[in-house]
């Protein structure tokens, strides 16, 4: 079986958020999350450019629905993931404070995200 760039990125983006979302639900790990974010967000930025840099470079497709989506998605990860590292002072105060008011709300999004584009690989 064959399958295309578009539904595998959908795939595994789908699955790697529902399992962030689950993993949001728990407070303590909000809150590592949290610590990690204010203190090694260079490692945080390294680890969204390793994601998101091979959706940019395999996958600038901007022709259909699900094409378009999984190109932005790559090209918003690639530039947190910039952000990260260069630490814009106020892109980064935005993030932290963002965070602060973050609950399990978030997780709870993100699994329903993640899901729809579970299902937009798998129909895809």
């Amino acid at each position: 079986m064959k399958i295309s760039l578009t539904a595998f990125f959908l795939i595994f983006l789908g699955a790697f958020i529902i399992v962030v979302g689950f993993s949001l639900l728990k407070k303590e790990n909000r809150e590592k999350f949290f610590d990690l974010e204010k203190n090694n967000s260079l490692l945080l930025g390294f680890f969204s450019l390793l994601v998101c840099l091979p959706i940019v470079i395999l996958h600038n497709i901007w022709t259909g629905p699900w094409e378009i989506f999984v190109s932005l998605m790559g090209w918003s990860g690639l530039l947190k993931g910039i952000n990260r590292i260069v630490k814009i002072p106020v892109l980064y105060e935005y993030r932290i404070k963002k965070m602060q008011s973050t609950s399990n709300i978030t997780g709870y999004i993100m699994i329903v995200f993640g899901s729809i584009l579970l299902y937009g690989g798998l129909t895809n």
